[in-house]
């Protein structure tokens, strides 16, 4: 997930001598606009940069792979996504969502990660990001409920009697959060959230007061009010532990334990509001989205045995 930019921030005591109204705008239109290519890694990434071209140069070449398109249910939006298929094909599929300003080939490690223990893979661009052609990064809001409609297409393409997992990093996995809390098919087995704030509403919140002295409150109610003219939803919505507390599926949360982005505390909130079966995993060293970096084959064997126990 790409962060929100550091030098933006140390600006906004220079652009908010013009007007808390005109700052608003001025964020909105930086933190929502729509995802541009990916051009280079983000700096967190570059101790990685070999392995994370490794996994990039698998995906790309993956021979059996197919891209889903379709309509959202307003017919405005073009949701994409990319499906890896085993062979021959799994009753077993997982979803990935990525997370902010990134995109579907950036979910290559964790793709790779689940082919090699038998799973279909389905990733798909998020509203404001790679294919998807939607104006605005709607932060998980309407994504999680275009992820309902790539559950009936997996379902459809593996059977009734398939197991489907989700596992989202960062804005992802907010994403996988707000979906636990939806009425899911009984083929879903469990979700994995990894890095996920618990409300955005807070995240920023908490970005903006640790850089910066601005009138937090007042910004963030216009910057709502724009969204709501905008985007069509409240910021308010994107809160996963509301979500999480109508649950009925297993939930597995990561956090990095250095997280300084999405603070680690929000990961143990998150894990709080669970009302059943769950599981918790802060992993020493990794700071933001940096989990599986720090120790692949700890993540997978983690994440492994999350599923053994609810498969």
């Amino acid at each position: 997930m790409k962060k929100i930019s550091k030098s933006l921030l140390l600006k906004l005591p220079l652009i908010s001598g013009v007007s808390i109204y005109s700052l608003a705008h001025y964020l909105y239109r930086y933190a929502f606009k729509r995802a541009d290519p990916i051009s280079q890694l983000d700096e967190s990434m570059k101790p990685y940069e070999s392995e994370y071209y490794y996994y990039l140069n698998w995906l790309q070449h993956y021979p059996q792979q197919e891209l889903w398109q379709l309509k959202s249910r307003s017919h405005a939006t073009k949701l994409v996504a990319l499906w890896l298929p085993t062979s021959p094909l799994s009753s077993k599929t997982v979803i990935i969502a990525h997370g902010y300003k990134d995109n579907k080939e950036t979910m290559a490690n964790l793709a790779y990660m689940y082919h090699h223990l038998g799973f279909n893979v389905l990733i798909p661009d998020n509203r404001g990001h790679g294919a998807n052609n939607s104006p605005y990064i709607s932060f998980g809001w309407w994504d999680h409920y275009d992820y309902l409609v790539w559950l009936k297409l997996v379902q459809k393409r593996t059977g009734l009697n398939s197991q489907i997992y989700v596992h989202g990093v960062s804005m992802g996995g907010t994403i996988s959060l707000l979906l636990s809390g939806e009425k899911l098919p009984s083929t879903v087995k469990g979700i994995i959230s990894d890095c996920a704030f618990s409300s955005l509403l807070k995240e920023f919140e908490y970005l903006i007061r640790s850089k910066v002295k601005v009138p937090v409150k007042p910004l963030l109610k216009i910057i709502d009010q724009i969204n709501q003219r905008k985007n069509g939803f409240s910021l308010t919505k994107i809160n996963s532990l509301n979500q999480i507390a109508k649950s009925k599926v297993p939930i597995f949360i990561i956090h990095g334990a250095n997280d300084k982005y999405v603070p680690t505390a929000m990961g143990y909130e998150n894990y709080q509001a669970i009302p059943h079966q769950r599981k918790l995993w802060i992993v020493p060293h990794a700071a933001h989205a940096l989990a599986f970096w720090v120790n692949p084959q700890a993540y997978q064997q983690q994440v492994k045995s999350f599923i053994q126990e609810t498969i």
